[in-house]
């Protein structure tokens, strides 16, 4: 049977402790996790997909006139035979009302559910949902799968996508309204909503390497490997620097700690993790063990002071982390090395754990103690975050088990 830990609320489930929900009518292990707006998405260990929550959009794949009738508390399993020399799925991205499955550095990917700007990658806008099978790319006919290219990450926002692949190469498709899929004006496809994933050429034109791509709400950031930060779309909310449909550096200065000397320049932060909420930027520096910076707000809980502003959110310094992992309006920080899974931002829906009680956390809390992520696949497909609620995968930590546990649906 599947089975999850999860914090917050989901649907008709809330719980500001870690409860241990059993999914009934599955089976095997969970290989990996993600978590859109209001649904849930599992990768099985034999590469089957289950999804869990609303299906308002069709993202859970059931027909969309059943959105207001199903059990959003009913898992769906989706099973595929897989001939014995077939690549299967074992990692998934979400955006806030679709799903990618795919199996990294391969071609192969399974895609489900709202399609409308074209964000899945197929080459049109439909819809796509279970009653098709298994919709999929099909590589003779994707630009961004020949030459012997494979997917290596996916990484999904609001509605858009971006694809990293093994060659180095980066791709996007979907919403560009905002201008958040990175193309440049007289370089790039220019469309406001390609339908198949195009090439985003302004890191490679300039010779920077990109070690990390996230998107949030409308908006997206670039890591580069010498800790400079790339962003663009929307800045309606502050954060970004400026509005521009290219990459455009994020400038991040030491001004809340700036010298009153007339001329004297202000420092500049060399980013070591990035992270995007849906109106907020989440940034870990490389210096001075590991300060936390935020640019941005969150509006639907009253944070709006880092608007058009970088603030430092707390004055504690986080251990080193694998990485962090958002939520639209939450984000966890994922320890290295068997290190804590500590939580920022929204915790109203107890998203955070019985450790924050407060309406917004500046202070990083411990979600879960001492997490060591198993030894076989990717530490971010254990680690999950929706609206309202963070879920972690097995194997769960030592101080974690016994707890009680759910079956979804309830008897």
């Amino acid at each position: 049977m599947l089975r999850l830990l999860i914090w917050g609320q989901f649907h008709t489930h809330r719980s500001r402790v870690p409860v241990c929900a059993n999914l009934r009518g599955t089976h095997g292990h969970v290989a990996a996790v993600a978590a859109g707006s209001k649904h849930i998405a599992i990768v099985s260990g034999e590469g089957h997909i289950a999804l869990i929550g609303s299906n308002r959009h069709g993202q859970i794949g059931q027909p969309v006139d059943t959105a207001l009738t199903h059990n959003e508390m009913k898992p769906y399993l989706y099973e595929f035979d897989y001939m014995p020399d077939e690549p299967r799925l074992n990692a998934v991205s979400c955006g806030c009302n679709f799903n990618i499955f795919y199996k990294r550095h391969s071609n192969f990917g399974v895609v489900i559910g709202s399609n409308t700007y074209g964000q899945l990658g197929l080459g049109h806008k439909d819809l796509v949902d279970a009653s098709q099978g298994a919709p999929s790319w099909i590589p003779e006919e994707c630009e961004f799968l020949q030459k012997g290219r494979k997917v290596a990450d996916v990484v999904c926002g609001f509605n858009h996508t971006f694809f990293r692949m093994s060659d180095g190469s980066l791709w996007s498709c979907g919403s560009n309204t905002f201008g958040e899929l990175g193309m440049e004006d007289g370089h790039d496809f220019d469309l406001i909503s390609p339908m198949a994933p195009q090439r985003v050429t302004y890191f490679e034109r300039k010779g920077i390497e990109v070690v990390d791509v996230k998107a949030g709400n409308s908006w997206s950031l670039f890591l580069a490997k010498d800790g400079r930060v790339f962003g663009c779309g929307t800045f309606v909310s502050g954060q970004l620097t400026t509005w521009a449909r290219g990459p455009v550096v994020q400038a991040l200065h030491r001004q809340f700690a700036a010298s009153a000397e007339v001329g004297k320049v202000r420092p500049l932060i060399r980013i070591e993790h990035i992270g995007c909420l849906a109106d907020m930027a989440l940034y870990v520096g490389k210096s001075k063990g590991g300060e936390i910076f935020a640019r941005g707000s969150l509006p639907d809980v009253g944070f709006i002071e880092a608007q058009h502003t970088v603030v430092k959110l707390s004055e504690t310094p986080v251990e080193p982390l694998r990485g962090i992992v958002c939520g639209a309006t939450h984000a966890l920080l994922v320890g290295a090395e068997g290190g804590p899974i500590l939580g920022v931002g929204d915790a109203m829906e107890g998203q955070l754990g019985p450790g924050s009680t407060a309406g917004v956390a500046r202070d990083p809390v411990q979600l879960c103690p001492r997490w060591l992520p198993p030894s076989e696949g990717h530490w971010r497909d254990k680690v999950a975050a929706g609206h309202g609620f963070s879920l972690l995968a097995p194997p769960f930590p030592e101080e974690l088990r016994g707890i009680r546990e759910v079956q979804w649906p309830e008897v």
